[in-house]
């Protein structure tokens, strides 16, 4: 599952055990706990998601469960249309120079999820001046990048390579 700052294409990446309701709920959860609600509420704040049964409890995207409080917003785009989130389909791109298609993420640890994750983040991007978005979202949301423990990436050490990512050994 990824999720995409619009305003500053940041990406955060999380595996899910099974693909389905229980396991985005238990993710927005994990990820409100991590966040606080008051940054999550700053930060994610509408939530564009496609028809995917996973995503039909808007309730644990929108609500902190603790007060009833809504705290975002779940609008779904339209079946087919790509275009509706072009920047995270650009991202989805980079993500699968390390893991293609029909690869399994099955063995996959969250060291190397975090590494692919920092290592997208720290691309530069023409639509955003040729910063990145590890750049744009430490500076608009230092908490965000603080409690993710986002890591910067020199340029020069940015890498799409999956050996680099997944290491020599790793079975795909």
């Amino acid at each position: 599952m990824t999720f995409l700052l619009v305003n500053t294409n940041f990406m955060i990446i999380r595996i899910l055990d099974k693909c389905n309701v229980e396991q985005v709920d238990k993710e927005f959860t994990i990820l409100k706990q991590i966040l606080g609600i008051d940054v999550y509420k700053e930060i994610i704040n509408i939530i564009l998601t496609d028809n995917g049964g996973e995503f039909y409890d808007p309730v644990h995207m929108e609500y902190d469960l603790d007060t009833g409080e809504k705290i975002s917003s779940v609008y779904y785009c339209h079946p087919n249309s790509p275009e509706e989130k072009a920047e995270l389909e650009k991202n989805h791109e980079y993500i699968r120079y390390v893991l293609p298609k029909r690869t399994s993420f099955q063995n996959l640890t969250k060291e190397q999820v975090q590494k692919l994750e920092d290592n997208i983040n720290n691309i530069p991007r023409e639509i955003l001046g040729d910063k990145t978005p590890y750049e744009l979202t430490k500076k608009l949301y230092p908490n965000l990048i603080k409690k993710l423990n986002a890591k910067y990436i020199k340029p020069d050490n940015v890498t799409l390579n999956p050996k680099d990512i997944l290491g020599d050994d790793n079975e795909k």
